[in-house]
């Protein structure tokens, strides 16, 4: 766990001397530098033994396949990529038949990011599930799937707006990036594309979802 907190540390104190950040977003980087070192009792030392021995590793973190998966998870997978500086893209195993969901970027990154994906599918799926059960038989007689696909696509549209505002409040816009020497690795590959399903049209559900989704706390930062 040190090992990562210090990571983060190099690449928030890269940020803020990075002569392409903004004065605003320099300034943040070092804040959140600074108050993590303090919070982990870490010095200038511990951040040069890193940088000696870091190898700046990509990987890909294989997360789900797309043919077994509900319409929801591919969007809520570029979401969280797109927040937790990887990238989300679609891969298909040779003479398997399917493609998965992969999140592509530095080891520490897809951890938190595949961490916060499985937790957030457990979570969604509860409260879909729960909500669609009360609907249906409490206050109308509407097709279950319909009710569900609109409460989910309420919470991923409240999620997006959380992270959203949180970036726009800390002025995290080059932190929560996914940085080039990811982006390098991936010509050629397919990104996962946001998903529709069949809607109930029931705005109750999807104004239900997205209260819900704006309250999504993940287990895990990517800053902290």
């Amino acid at each position: 766990m040190e090992e990562k907190v210090l990571e983060k540390v190099k690449k928030l104190l890269a940020l803020s001397n990075d002569s392409g950040s903004s004065k605003e977003e320099s300034q943040t980087a070092l804040l959140l530098a600074q108050q993590m070192m303090v919070k982990n009792n870490l010095t200038m030392q511990d951040i040069k033994t890193i940088e000696s021995n870091s190898s700046r590793e990509i990987v890909h973190g294989i997360t789900q396949c797309l043919n077994k998966t509900p319409w929801w998870y591919q969007s809520l997978s570029t979401i969280l990529a797109d927040n937790f500086k990887c990238v989300c893209i679609k891969e298909k195993f040779k003479g398997k038949g399917y493609s998965c969901i992969n999140f592509v970027g530095h080891p520490e990154d897809v951890d938190i990011c595949k961490e916060i994906y499985f937790y957030a599918v457990k979570q969604i799926t509860y409260l879909s599930d729960r909500y669609s059960t009360y609907y249906t038989t409490k206050i109308a007689r509407v097709p279950k799937p319909g009710i569900k696909n609109d409460y989910i696509t309420g919470y991923l549209f409240g999620i997006k707006t959380k992270f959203d505002e949180q970036v726009k409040k800390n002025d995290w816009g080059l932190i929560v990036t996914c940085d080039n020497e990811v982006l390098d690795t991936l010509k050629g590959c397919h990104k996962v594309p946001n998903t529709k399903a069949k809607s109930g049209n029931t705005i109750d559900a999807l104004t239900k979802g997205y209260s819900q989704g704006l309250k999504f706390t993940p287990t895990v930062g990517a800053i902290e």
